[in-house]
């Protein structure tokens, strides 16, 4: 699994590792892997700060039947809970590795269908 070998490789945190301030991303989006194995996906615009303002997240909510037992997920837009957050502030040394999101991903086109995308 992608998170074991991640994990394995001995990453520390993106800002002691030297992260590029200039990780490109055509559509906007990057995938924040955080040290509690939560990813969430938005938009920012300095992710080389001591906290990472991130706008438009979303999180993937896995739903399993429990007569089926068959699994389903869900693409989550952040603003529906309770508190109706509109953007997170991270502390950077809670994040692992921060990825772009490809145009071509399944997750770049949830988030188009959930309408809320950037492009």
């Amino acid at each position: 699994m992608l998170w074991a070998s991640i994990i394995a490789s001995g990453c520390t945190n993106f800002r002691a590792s030297g992260a590029s301030a200039s990780l490109a991303t055509k559509t906007g989006y990057y995938a924040f892997f955080l040290n509690n194995n939560l990813i969430v996906y938005g938009t920012s615009d300095n992710i080389t700060a001591s906290h990472v303002l991130v706008r438009n997240v979303f999180y993937v909510r896995t739903n399993v039947n429990p007569e089926t037992k068959a699994v389903s997920s869900d693409i989550i837009k952040r603003g529906s809970e309770w508190h109706a957050p509109t953007e997170m502030l991270i502390n950077a040394d809670q994040i692992i590795l921060i990825e772009p999101v490809g145009v071509d991903s399944r997750v770049h086109h949830l988030i188009k269908e959930a309408g809320t995308g950037k492009r």
